[in-house]
């Protein structure tokens, strides 16, 4: 799959906390996407790039490409919610962690972000859990 070029409808099973977290200097989230925070505690959609782990799903698409950290918020709720399946998740995966492939595909790698802790594998996507506090 690509990064998002637009909002998404995610579905999702569970909700459970809602943070309004600050925007990382030039970040474009859009709604429905993976959300990580990055090492200054900025959210970013999540990529595959290794530190940062996914805290939830964006409720809203935010621009912050022209602001600094904080200048924007964006609305991210934890829960479990549906990705796309880069085709490495198979059912010897459930209940393990998940990594992401980018801000909308989950898959298995040996490195990059943590999607969260994956709840059910279904044909059309995975189900996976993601809270601030990370797969703890």
């Amino acid at each position: 799959m690509a990064p998002l070029a637009k909002a998404r409808n995610t579905f999702a099973r569970s909700q459970f906390s809602q943070h309004s977290i600050p925007c990382a200097s030039g970040a474009k989230i859009f709604a429905g996407a993976m959300v990580a925070i990055n090492a200054i505690g900025g959210a970013i959609p999540a990529s595959n790039a290794a530190g940062p782990h996914v805290i939830g799903r964006a409720d809203e698409t935010v621009d912050n490409t022209g602001g600094s950290l904080g200048t924007k918020r964006v609305l991210v709720t934890e829960g479990i919610y549906k990705w796309n399946n880069a085709g490495t998740v198979v059912a010897a995966e459930l209940g393990k962690v998940c990594d992401v492939s980018d801000d909308n595909t989950v898959a298995i790698r040996a490195t990059g972000c943590k999607a969260g802790i994956v709840v059910e594998i279904e044909s059309d996507g995975v189900w996976v859990k993601s809270t601030l506090e990370g797969t703890l």
